[in-house]
């Protein structure tokens, strides 16, 4: 299973709602309605401590989002978006991740805190130039490392038997070390996705509630073929998982269906016990357009003619 950050022209995106220009209600999109906000956290890698430390400084100038905290001189660094949603940014290298990055960058605009490079993919920048100029808004990230899901007490182990029969990727629980030392440990479900990507569910104390979910949603692309894909959706289909979003157009509820739109959606995460979870998942086959690695993988091909 990959998780998407779509290539249509860029290797690797995410995308953040803009808010309106209104001081009154800085926290809107354009349809004048809440921006989506993730219950948990979105870790980013960059190339280097220098470079997070130019993204903390473009978004301390524009006084962007929260708090920012700054870890061993720009190795870790937690902030946030004008939305509200929370990122850490991680100056490791990301070697694991697409060695090209297109992604993105921060701008001068206080209201567009998160913008792209260019999206015309016949205009090329100068890489050189964005990394030795230190007035230079481009800022390449190198893709996401996971993103983490605040979830009740008790379902990390219902959350990856989920992934594990329903896609069949890895999954698993561990406890958070921090906190080996407390009567209440803290479980998370780790889905390892692919290039050193994962999606985490962190359980939450006893007692305490997430954040009422808001409909935002994640991609993902499964198995490594179109039999894998089809797989995957008569799995769903069986639970019951199938689900229509009446904002899009691909209305997938039919094998034949999905497989013309090479997608299909479900939400709600459900097993013997019942509906336990909800998360809408924009399930593609590899074969789709938007396929994120297909520029890695044709690049592998014509190195090895």
């Amino acid at each position: 299973m990959f998780a998407r950050q779509s290539e249509r022209y860029e290797p690797y995106q995410f995308h953040l709602p803009v808010p309106l220009h209104s001081p009154q209600n800085p926290k809107t999109n354009s349809h004048n309605t809440p921006i989506q906000k993730i219950d948990g956290k979105i870790g980013l890698d960059y190339a280097s401590p220098e470079e997070v430390l130019r993204v903390v400084r473009r978004l301390s100038l524009n006084k962007i989002g929260g708090t920012i905290k700054i870890q061993d001189g720009g190795k870790i660094v937690e902030c946030e978006c004008p939305g509200g949603n929370s990122f850490v940014l991680y100056g490791g290298g990301g070697a694991h991740l697409h060695p090209h990055p297109r992604h993105p960058i921060v701008v001068d605009d206080p209201l567009n805190a998160f913008a792209y490079e260019n999206s015309n993919p016949n205009q090329n920048s100068s890489e050189e130039d964005s990394e030795d100029s230190e007035d230079s808004d481009f800022v390449f990230c190198l893709g996401v490392r996971y993103v983490e899901f605040n979830v009740k007490f008790g379902l990390a182990e219902r959350i990856a038997k989920f992934y594990d029969e329903v896609f069949g990727c890895e999954a698993g629980v561990v406890v958070d070390e921090k906190t080996t030392k407390s009567e209440n440990k803290v479980k998370v479900a780790v889905v390892n996705v692919d290039s050193g990507q994962s999606m985490l569910f962190r359980e939450l104390k006893a007692g305490v509630e997430p954040l009422e979910y808001d409909g935002h949603h994640v991609s993902v692309f499964v198995g490594n073929s179109f039999e894998d894909f089809n797989a995957v959706y008569n799995t769903a289909e069986a639970r019951g998982l199938v689900w229509i979003n009446e904002r899009f157009s691909d209305k997938a509820d039919t094998l034949e269906k999905a497989s013309e739109a090479n997608q299909f959606r479900m939400r709600d995460f459900k097993d013997e016990e019942g509906a336990f979870f909800r998360l809408e998942h924009e399930v593609r086959c590899v074969d789709h357009e938007m396929f994120p690695a297909s520029r890695i993988l044709e690049e592998e091909e014509v190195g090895e003619l």
